[in-house]
C-alpha cells in the first residue's frame, strides 16, 4: 500500500493511511533525528536518513526495517533514488556514496569535493547533482563517477 511517512526530531518515524487518515505504525530505529524520507524508484522501499550518522531501509509494505546502512561519518543530511536500485546519500561529513542495497554497504564514495555538509542530492539522466553548505553545486556523471560540471557562484541577494 501507499502510506505517508513522517520523521521527527527524537527519530521518530510514523505511517498514516493518506484515505482514513490513521496511525498506522509508529517506530523508532534512528538515535538522532530523521533529516529526509525517500521512496525507492522501484517503490519497494523507503530510506530514512538521520543525525545518528545511519541511514535505514524499510519495506514499503510491510513498513518493517529491512537493513542499516552504515558509511557516513556525521549525519545524513539528504537522500535521492535512481533507475536500478541505486541510492545516494550526503552527509554532513562532506561525503557522498552510493549504497549497495542489497548487501547494505557503500559501493563507491565521493569525498573532498565540498567543504562542509553536503546538503541536496539530486539524480537526472545520466547525472548526479550535488549542493554544499559550501554555496557549490556539482554534477557528477554517472556512467564515469567523474565531476562534469562545478559551480561555486553563491547566491546573493541585492
Amino acid at each position: 500500500g501507499l502510506y505517508v511517512w513522517v520523521g521527527y526530531s527524537d527519530g521518530l518515524v510514523r505511517i498514516y493511511d493518506p484515505d482514513s487518515l490513521h496511525l498506522l505504525k509508529e517506530v523508532k530505529e534512528h538515535s538522532g533525528a530523521i533529516h529526509q524520507l525517500m521512496l525507492s524508484y522501484n517503490g519497494l522501499s523507503v530510506y530514512s536518513a538521520s543525525a545518528d550518522f545511519t541511514i535505514v531501509q524499510w519495506d514499503a509494505n510491510s513498513v518493517e526495517r529491512v537493513a542499516v546502512l552504515s558509511g557516513h561519518k556525521g549525519g545524513v543530511r539528504c537522500l535521492t533514488t535512481a533507475v536500478g536500485l541505486r541510492l545516494f546519500s550526503g552527509g554532513d561529513d562532506g561525503l557522498i556514496i552510493e549504497w549497495d542495497v542489497v548487501r547494505a554497504k557503500p559501493r563507491h564514495i565521493i569525498s573532498g569535493h565540498h567543504r562542509g555538509s553536503v546538503r541536496a542530492v539530486a539524480a537526472t539522466a545520466g547525472h548526479l547533482w550535488s549542493g554544499g553548505e559550501d554555496g557549490s553545486v556539482r554534477i557528477w556523471n554517472l556512467t564515469t563517477g567523474g565531476l562534469d560540471a562545478n559551480d561555486t557562484q553563491k547566491q546573493t541577494s541585492g
